[in-house]
């Protein structure tokens, strides 16, 4: 537990760091992988999760976190979709982002999902 709660404590610009240096790196169809608990639509279940949470805010407020929904416009922003919620043990989710190609608008971006062209293996 402690190697984890050492790489939870950021502040929110290391998130917009991470989608902005991945959008860079990844080549279009490209995947990044996030593992941890998150809040969902501003809910943070279950207790242990807000336990967590509230524990990292005490120590400092510009930890704690973060909203599946807020890193889902943040990546776009940068250009990499969130593809896929996957439900993990000890009520921790795995979120695949998928890098779109370069200079697409919302307008493309959703053309391109909605194609069905980039889906992972076995969808």
């Amino acid at each position: 537990k402690q190697w984890y709660q050492r790489r939870v404590r950021a502040p929110v610009e290391c998130t917009y760091g991470l989608f902005k240096n991945m959008a860079k790196l990844l080549t279009t169809g490209g995947l990044l992988f996030t593992y941890g608990p998150y809040a969902v639509d501003g809910v943070i279940s279950p207790d242990s999760n807000a336990d967590f949470h509230n524990s990292l805010k005490s120590r400092n407020p510009l930890w704690g976190l973060r909203d599946i929904n807020f890193l889902k416009e943040i990546s776009l922003a940068e250009g990499l979709k969130l593809e896929m919620v996957i439900d993990m043990p000890s009520n921790n989710k795995t979120l695949v982002f998928r890098q779109l190609p370069p200079g697409s608008s919302s307008d493309q971006i959703e053309k391109h999902f909605k194609s069905g062209k980039y889906k992972l293996n076995g969808q």
